[in-house]
């Protein structure tokens, strides 16, 4: 490996379907991940890979817990997130007009919700564990780069089409001529690509929405521009009866003629729905090479037919999984699975009756959960063009992690009760999908980087605590506002601001009674947290955690065998001890005066002042004061306080979050410990506009950050760790 690659490595059990109802899981295996993202190395974790392939830092994927390709969503409106979940009790085309139209034609004209609905869309389909989406869009080019943006923001993988439609019901939303819908869609094709840097993380596609919004001038423009600029195209395809009606009324044809006609039905082409679509038709989508979108939820409100599923999977189509927003009203491919399966076996129900009553050949026309695990993973990846949806060497890495029970406790997480756990099978899976949401999902990664995981709470924290220090920081630099504490002529008189700015004043109250009391608070809070907790989350762990913070808090401003390692850090950079006098005079004693934390004067430590008795000649002999060190570099010991409570606290918030309810006194505990977090920040803040030099803030930052990740070293979480920590960490 070169110095400049920077290799990762997972170690722990795998899952995927890498074919129609086959499930492999992979026990205790190492998968290596190269700077680009994609998989270099995936093999039994007892194997010597080193001899082969070599890595920076390993993620031990905690006891309990799997990786899974991400999801792929390969049928979602975007600008329709706006109104999920109404309007389903509406025919097809009266759907369309009421809600689908004008909620496009609203995010065309006002970027700012449209930039703020699609934001939102990203955030909820990563927490989902889509990896990838194919979104129809607006018929807006500028709406539609929103989109692009925002997706490419969120991390995932997106392919992103622009609408093409030149007829339309509302004559305020439609393209003014088909030529002006083609140079449109030819732009939107160009502004992408350049926006994604050819990456392949966000992707135009070529969206004419159904054969009754264009003319068949723009379904030809269409199919030759697919081919001229290599771009996948998507549609809708047989999904309505009244939709059918109107294509065999208005253009004499089938719409899959009119597709295929048009060079519309290639293997560029994801078709959504095709639930009319007949054994033949289907065939020929398998020769065409085309893939089509099963919606399953979609299709029960304004199909009235149920997708041909297992004859499309027995006769080797292409088949993922869509949510079809807002047509369906859940933006989770977990639903989707569930949902495929339910209709498979309704249609299989029907089926065996009708088998009763004939003497035809018994056929199962139903699919089992593997099956749909296959299509919202592998199925989808291939629909899509993609090599993701399993691991193997040269893959993108596009996974999530899922846990099915704390690792300490075997708990099951979230909805899942589990009474016993021994190791990872197919039972668990199961259990999982039938019965697991978000509240299991711990990571997702696409293309090798990190694009949500449950530590969320943790990052926004610990962004907003970024930045209350900087900021402070800075403005403490461009207005002179610093007090530097390690000059022993300042530091013991009062701030020179403190007459004029509130927080500059060293006995203001969130000084006196909060910050100098940091960690008593924390620990407050924390206990009561801890113990008003339900059971399952009244963890050692999370006790051995606070214990280990403490350790650090000790170590570094009180007591590491002797001195403090900051008291040490001082001295070794050039500080002093200094004893301040009556007159704002001061005086240097030996730094073991300063060690002892203790008060001192000239009668109870002669020797400290035998060769200082010219300068204590107006002093009493009785008078006593606390030696301090100054000078060196004196670290901001309350801002590293204050950056580890507040981490610290944020970290502990996360196993009641993943609660579906608490109990009332835990209740109050969160709230103290949401306003304890509020009062860390806005401190943190006002010590870095007044107190200590720049870099003493930022070295008091850093070691704040430090000790707390220290504390994810406890056993149980996914963290780096050494090869024995490794092995002695999965064998648990």
């Amino acid at each position: 490996m070169s110095a400049t690659d920077h290799h990762r490595a997972y170690r722990g059990d795998f899952v995927e379907t890498p074919s129609p109802g086959k499930l492999d899981i992979f026990e205790d295996y190492r998968l290596v991940v190269n700077q680009q993202g994609f998989i270099i190395s995936f093999k039994r974790a007892t194997t010597d890979t080193r001899k082969d392939v070599t890595w920076d830092s390993e993620t031990v994927i905690p006891r309990g817990s799997f990786v899974l390709p991400t999801f792929c969503d390969i049928h979602l409106h975007a600008p329709q997130y706006l109104y999920q979940g109404n309007g389903l009790d509406l025919p097809l085309m009266q759907w369309l007009d009421t809600y689908a139209l004008k909620a496009e034609e609203q995010l065309d004209s006002d970027k700012t919700l449209a930039r703020r609905v699609y934001r939102k869309l990203g955030q909820r389909l990563v927490k989902n564990g889509t990896g990838a989406v194919l979104l129809f869009g607006t018929i807006g080019e500028e709406t539609n780069m929103i989109l692009a943006e925002e997706m490419r923001d969120v991390g995932i993988r997106a392919f992103v089409g622009k609408l093409s439609m030149d007829i339309s019901s509302q004559p305020t939303y439609m393209e003014a001529s088909t030529q002006e819908s083609l140079a449109s869609a030819k732009s939107f094709i160009s502004r992408c690509r350049a926006l994604d840097n050819n990456r392949g993380l966000v992707v135009p596609v070529l969206t004419p929405r159904f054969v009754p919004t264009c003319s068949n001038e723009l379904l030809e423009g269409l199919g030759k521009l697919s081919k001229e600029e290599s771009v996948q195209v998507q549609s809708h395809l047989a999904e309505a009866h009244d939709e059918i009606d109107w294509v065999r009324r208005e253009r004499g044809m089938e719409d899959i003629d009119i597709f295929d006609k048009y060079n519309l039905l290639t293997p560029q082409t994801v078709q959504a729905h095709c639930t009319f679509l007949s054994p033949t038709d289907l065939s020929r989508i398998h020769e065409r090479g085309t893939s089509i979108a099963h919606c399953p939820l979609s299709n029960v409100y304004f199909s009235a037919e149920p997708f041909r599923l297992r004859e499309a999977i027995d006769r080797g189509v292409k088949v993922g999984l869509g949510t079809d927003i807002a047509g369906g009203y859940s933006a989770d491919i977990m639903n989707a699975m569930r949902q495929a399966v339910v209709v498979s076996r309704m249609r299989q129900g029907r089926e065996t009756m009708e088998q009763a009553k004939s003497a035809a050949v018994k056929k199962n026309l139903a699919i089992d959960w593997k099956e749909s695990l296959y299509l919202a993973t592998r199925g989808g990846s291939i629909s899509l063009g993609l090599n993701s949806g399993v691991f193997k060497a040269g893959a993108p890495f596009d996974a999530q992690m899922i846990g099915i029970c704390d690792p300490e406790t075997s708990e099951g997480i979230g909805a899942l009760e589990l009474f016993g756990y021994s190791k990872m099978n197919e039972e668990m899976i199961e259990k999982w999908w039938c019965n697991g949401d978000d509240r299991n999902r711990k990571s997702v990664w696409v293309q090798g980087k990190s694009v949500w995981d449950e530590r969320g709470n943790v990052k926004i924290v610990l962004v907003v605590t970024t930045t209350a220090v900087v900021l402070g920081t800075a403005y403490s630099v461009v207005y002179n506002t610093y007090l530097d504490t390690s000059d022993p002529a300042l530091t013991h008189a009062p701030h020179p601001l403190t007459n004029t700015h509130y927080f500059a004043n060293k006995s203001n109250p969130l000084n006196v009674f909060f910050t100098k009391k940091a960690w008593g608070w924390t620990t407050g809070l924390f206990f009561f947290s801890w113990v008003s907790s339900p059971p399952q989350t009244r963890t050692a762990r999370r006790v051995l955690q606070w214990l280990l913070a403490t350790t650090v808090w000790i170590s570094l401003t009180m007591w590491f065998f002797g001195p403090s390692l900051l008291d040490r850090l001082i001295v070794a950079s050039g500080g002093s001890c200094i004893f301040h006098l009556p007159s704002g005079d001061y005086l240097t004693l030996p730094a073991d005066a300063c060690f002892t934390k203790a008060l001192v004067s000239p009668s109870s430590n002669p020797e400290l002042f035998s060769e200082l008795a010219a300068d204590l000649a107006p002093l009493s002999l009785d008078w006593k004061a606390l030696p301090r060190l100054r000078r060196g570099h004196d670290v901001s010991g309350h801002i590293f306080l204050l950056t580890l409570s507040t981490l610290f606290l944020a970290d502990q918030l996360r196993p009641s979050l993943s609660l579906p309810a608490w109990p009332l006194i835990h209740k109050f505990a969160l709230i103290g410990n949401v306003l304890l977090i509020a009062i860390w920040i806005l401190a943190s803040a006002t010590t870095a506009v007044y107190f200590h030099s720049p870099l003493e803030k930022v070295t008091g930052y850093l070691l704040g950050v430090t000790g707390f990740l220290l504390t994810q070293l406890v056993p149980g979480s996914s963290t780096t760790l050494t090869d024995e920590d490794k092995k002695r960490a999965h064998s648990h």
